[in-house]
């Protein structure tokens, strides 16, 4: 329909100004659900890697410690949830500051301090989850 309203297309296509992580939301939102499949397959169910499913604690308990430093001795699967770490923050940092946008809650004022807010949340999530693989690869978790 909007070839049709304008039947000479444009000498030159221009985008308005946007970022590389609002380009890619689509696909990054697509690895990331398989990240999240890959995640629940690994931890939750024990389908990729069964021999660290069924640990139990002294008190009989699921052993999820013990679980997640199996799973992440395997270099692969560590680098693998880093690379998703990395995705998952520019995702994010993306999506916190276009929801501000979507509710219509923007101002010149107030744009770039929500910008770096949603970049400071998105790293601090990241970090803190993306540390636990390093940790166990490098041997500071046993």
């Amino acid at each position: 329909e909007n070839r049709d309203a304008r039947p000479i297309g444009y000498r030159q296509q221009q985008s308005l100004s946007t970022t590389w992580a609002a380009k890619t939301m689509a696909l990054s939102g697509a690895l990331l659900l398989a990240y999240i499949i890959y995640h629940l397959l690994h931890f939750t169910f024990g389908v990729t890697q069964p021999h660290g499913a069924h640990l139990t604690d002294r008190l009989g308990r699921h052993d999820v410690y013990s679980m997640v430093i199996l799973g992440f001795q395997e270099v692969p699967v560590s680098i693998g949830y880093i690379l998703a770490m990395g995705l998952l923050s520019i995702h994010l940092a993306h999506g916190i500051a276009s929801m501000f946008q979507s509710v219509g809650l923007t101002h010149p004022r107030y744009d770039v301090p929500l910008k770096a807010g949603a970049v400071l949340i998105s790293a601090a999530i990241v970090a803190g989850y993306g540390v636990i693989p390093i940790a166990v690869i490098v041997g500071a978790v046993r």
